[in-house]
């Protein structure tokens, strides 16, 4: 998957797209996928990548 984010990438950068965050995310993203041994984007590696993100940025917990 990291050859794809690369590929995605490439020809946008090129063009003047800002992409430094959209980079970061993709490649985050890409290294849980190839932990997995994912090729393919798979919702619940999405929902396992996000979940530590949004809760981190709860501003309230439920104790």
């Amino acid at each position: 998957m990291s050859a794809d984010v690369t590929r995605y990438l490439t020809p946008r950068g090129a063009l003047g797209y800002k992409l430094d965050d959209a980079e970061r995310y993709l490649r985050a993203f890409a290294r849980i996928a190839a932990e997995r041994d994912e090729d393919h984007f798979r919702a619940a590696t999405v929902l396992t990548w996000l979940l530590p993100a949004a809760e981190a940025q709860t501003p309230w917990r439920i104790a």
